[in-house]
């Protein structure tokens, strides 16, 4: 296997590599804040919020009703 040498790598300080690995976790983050805004906003405008979770509630809580009752 031949050995892989990077010179433009070691020729980057490392502080400039580290302040760029964090300035690109940083842009990463801004962008996924942003996504969000938007599908929050989607889904605001859709009035699909929190409906289905409540109809599952109950619905478990139904079935444990009948199954205490069966027994």
């Amino acid at each position: 296997m031949k050995n892989l040498h990077l010179p433009l790598l070691y020729d980057v300080p490392i502080a400039v590599a580290g302040i760029g690995f964090i300035l690109v976790l940083l842009i990463g983050l801004e962008a996924g804040y942003r996504v969000g805004l938007v599908r929050r906003k989607k889904l605001s405008d859709a009035d699909a919020g929190r409906g289905g979770v409540e109809l599952d509630g109950r619905q478990h809580g139904r079935g444990c009703a009948r199954h205490r009752t069966r027994r």
